[in-house]
Parts: structure tokens; C-alpha cells; sequence
């Protein structure tokens, strides 16, 4: 029994070992994924409480600046970089920029994006040499007592995916991000497609740099643009991301002249990002057809498929009935709309060659005898 007693007080104790390790790996960040997501709803608290959410989360690696923001309370974070809802390396170094509410100078913080006086690691800069290697301060102390503006080279970061591009920035002194994002059909989603300013400018480690990364292919729907003109329907559809292809239709049509009248791939197809879609439009002009000898609802039918108007003016003839004897303009290229002249044939209502019969006089009756 007394064996037994002591298993139970050494597997207690070793379940309370483990609990105890495992809340220490919370508070200090260690253990636990590689990756994590910057909380969210960060910008407006206090610097302090700030960082406490971030260490909460398990970030180590955080550094505060400050910036003269007139609109922000003092002391209060005005931007979070990587962004909130970002997922990125536990290691990454996630910078609070903090409002100094006016300008400062001296004991009140520094200048702009400079670092917060109670931030350990320092402004790249500041002292020391640069851990990057590729900053470098221009001209002396500024007449307000601050330090000169630091200055560095961004680093070519095109085609590196999204975390690791923030890092090679951070490391070269940039720590002023922001993101945009492009459909391509080449690189990967969330890999960096350019950046504004582009590698190799030697700017303020101060400069905001904006990243350009790929959402991916994506897809896009055939807006219905039939019955638009030309002109909309290609603005409706390059601005979706599509490539036109105008073809003209000289034929007979349902739609007016100048307008669209069909689209392929059809309307609400979802098609890939820089899919050719092939537009038909009406022509303005068209060749006149040839109706004489048909039938006079048959050849009105026709034209006006073409757009064209019609007149019809009768004509006495052998011919059957509202056979077209005759059209003007009988042929050649004109306006949709224009007018056409049928000379259609009606019955002859006059007389003929041929004399009619003469009566015979009445014939007296034979004599009786």
C-alpha cells in the first residue's frame, strides 16, 4: 500500500510539473507553433497594453517608435507592422508605432519614427552601427536637437513570399509597411510582385514601403453587355480584366446599329483574369440583299433584319400577286436604316385585247303554214 500511495504523489506531482511548464510557455511565448496571428483591434490602446496582448500572444520581438500624430492621444498606437490578423514567424519583430500627440523633442521621444525612449534594442542608427549594414545617417543633429534622418537601400524582395520579404525590410532598417494586392497569373499568392519604392532606392528608413503581392490567378464573370454600345462594353470589361475582341456583324441583326449584340464566352461565365472575350457588334453599314421575285412579306421581313426601311408602291401586272417586281437601291452598301422601295405586283383591273363577245339579234320564229 505504502508503494502504491507513492506512485499516486509522483504522478501528481508530474501532472503538475507539466501544467506549470505548459502555463510558462504561455506567458513567455516559448513552445508551441512557429507560426502565429498578430491579435487584432490593437491601434488606439496604450503602448503598454499593447505589448502585454502581443506577449500574450507569444511575440517576443517588439519594438516601439513614435510619430508626431496631432490626432492621436499621446502615449496611444496609431499603427501595428505586420498588421493585425497577420500570420508570421514567432521571431518576427512586430513594430508599435505610438503617437507622440505633438511635436517632440529631447526627452520627449525624438522625432519621427524614431524609437520610444523605453525601447532596449534602439533606432537603427541611433548608436552603433547598423544591424543590417545598410543604413547610414545623412548630415549632423537637426536644429530641433533630434538626430538626423537615417537612410537605407531597400533590398530587392520580388518574389520572396510576404513574411519573409517584411523581414529582409525590418533587417535593412524599413519598418513602415504597407500591402496592396494584384491578381497574377504566374506567381504565387502572397509572394511580393513589386515594391513602392522599388529596390535599390536609397530612402528614409522612415519611407513607407508599400508591397504589391500576388492574389493568385483569381477568376472574373462576362458582364452582360449586350445591347451596350461599342464603347461601354469594352470599359465594362477591361476594368474586370478581361482582353476584347471586337467582331462585326454585317448581317441581319436584333439589336441597332453600333451595338452589341452577342458575347462569347456568354454572359456570367466565370473565366481566369486576362481571358479573351469576343464582343459582336452591329454594323452601321450594310449590303442591301437582293428580294425581287419574292413574295412581298417575305422580302420585307428580310430588310428589316437588316435595319433597313421599307416603302411599297403597286404596280399592274401578269405577275402573281405581291411579287416584287422591282427594289431601290438594288444593291450596294448602305446606313442601317435606310429606306428601300419595293414595286410590288397587283392585278391588272384594266381591259383586254381581246374584244368581248356581240350579241345576236333575236331570231323570228319560221312562218306557219
Amino acid at each position: 500500500m505504502t508503494i502504491t500511495m507513492v506512485s499516486v504523489l509522483l504522478a501528481a506531482g508530474a501532472v503538475a510539473f507539466a501544467v506549470r511548464g505548459a502555463l510558462a510557455d504561455r506567458v513567455t511565448g516559448s513552445g508551441g507553433p512557429d507560426d502565429l496571428t498578430v491579435p487584432g483591434d490593437l491601434i488606439g490602446h496604450t503602448a503598454g497594453d499593447t505589448e502585454a496582448r502581443l506577449r500574450d500572444a507569444g511575440f517576443t520581438q517588439i519594438r516601439r517608435v513614435t510619430r508626431t500624430d496631432t490626432t492621436a492621444q499621446a502615449g496611444r498606437v496609431v499603427d501595428v507592422n505586420p498588421a493585425s490578423g497577420s500570420t508570421i514567424r514567432r521571431s518576427t519583430r512586430i513594430v508599435l508605432t505610438v503617437a507622440t500627440g505633438s511635436a517632440a523633442t529631447g526627452a520627449a521621444g525624438g522625432g519621427p519614427g524614431q524609437a520610444d525612449p523605453g525601447d532596449a534594442t534602439g533606432a537603427p542608427g541611433s548608436g552603433g552601427a547598423s544591424s543590417s549594414g545598410g543604413a547610414s545617417s545623412s548630415g549632423g543633429a537637426s536644429s530641433s536637437g533630434g538626430t538626423a534622418t537615417t537612410t537605407a537601400v531597400v533590398p530587392d524582395v520580388v518574389g520572396r513570399p510576404s513574411d519573409q520579404a517584411q523581414r529582409i525590410l525590418a533587417a535593412a532598417g524599413f519598418t513602415h509597411l504597407s500591402h496592396a494586392e494584384a491578381l497574377d497569373d504566374h506567381a504565387a499568392s502572397g509572394s511580393v510582385l513589386r515594391s513602392d519604392p522599388p529596390a535599390g532606392t536609397r530612402t528614409g528608413t522612415d519611407t513607407t514601403i508599400q508591397l504589391v503581392l500576388s492574389a493568385g490567378p483569381g477568376h472574373t464573370t462576362v458582364a452582360d453587355v449586350v445591347g451596350r454600345t461599342e464603347t461601354d462594353a469594352r470599359s465594362a470589361l477591361t476594368s474586370a480584366g478581361l482582353v476584347v475582341r471586337v467582331q462585326v456583324q454585317n448581317g441581319p441583326s436584333s439589336v441597332g446599329p453600333g451595338l452589341v449584340e452577342k458575347v462569347d464566352p456568354a454572359v456570367g461565365t466565370q473565366v481566369a483574369p486576362r481571358t479573351t472575350v469576343t464582343i459582336t457588334v452591329v454594323s452601321t453599314q450594310v449590303s442591301v440583299p437582293n428580294v425581287v421575285a419574292q413574295a412581298r412579306a417575305d422580302a420585307e421581313s428580310a430588310l428589316r433584319g437588316y435595319g433597313l426601311d421599307v416603302v411599297v408602291r403597286r404596280q399592274a401586272s401578269d405577275r402573281p400577286a405581291d411579287t416584287v417586281l422591282a427594289q431601290s437601291p438594288e444593291a450596294g452598301t448602305v446606313r442601317r436604316g435606310t429606306t428601300v422601295t419595293l414595286t410590288v405586283a397587283t392585278p391588272s383591273t384594266g381591259g383586254s385585247d381581246t374584244p368581248p363577245p356581240q350579241s345576236q339579234p333575236p331570231q323570228s320564229p319560221p312562218p306557219t303554214s
